[in-house]
């Protein structure tokens, strides 16, 4: 019909496939034990069209968050391991390294929380709502002995 846009296409602007995403990592961090408010992020190099610069988390589709330092006392349950770079993806640790809270302001201009997720695998992939006129925040708590990057998952960077 015209004057519509088909559901596939609003779906794709909404939610795009993984494979048209990528993880660019915010240069604000490592962000070590406490909690931290997150609403940009920052890149000083140009990732594909995104040019180097501060931007909102508001017009991402994502986050992962992937911890940089474990004390070696914690324990784990060994998994999947792809032998990259990364690698121990399948890893699951015993304590909670990380949690990571989205929230989305009200047009009253309060902040209400909509994910709640707790990180215990060396990668955490949290996928977000994209909402580009609403004022988007990360909370961030990081466990005692750690420190963890983000990477905020834009749209063909």
């Amino acid at each position: 019909m015209p004057g519509t846009v088909p559901v596939g296409v609003s779906q794709l602007l909404v939610n795009p496939p993984i494979g048209l995403m990528d993880p660019i990592r915010d240069e604000h961090g490592a962000f070590a034990a406490g909690d931290h408010t997150i609403t940009d992020f920052l890149t000083t190099s140009a990732h594909g069209v995104l040019p180097a610069g501060t931007w909102p988390i508001g017009g991402t589709f994502g986050v992962i968050v992937a911890p940089t330092v474990f004390p070696v006392t914690w324990g784990y349950d060994i998994g999947y391991d792809s032998g990259s770079p990364v690698g121990f993806e399948g890893w699951t640790y015993e304590n909670r390294f990380a949690q990571l809270v989205v929230m989305h302001q009200a047009i009253s201009g309060a902040f209400i929380p909509v994910q709640v997720v707790d990180c215990f695998r060396v990668q955490t992939y949290i996928p977000t709502a994209f909402v580009p006129v609403s004022g988007d925040r990360i909370g961030l708590h990081v466990s005692p002995g750690i420190s963890v990057e983000l990477y905020f998952m834009c749209l063909l960077a």
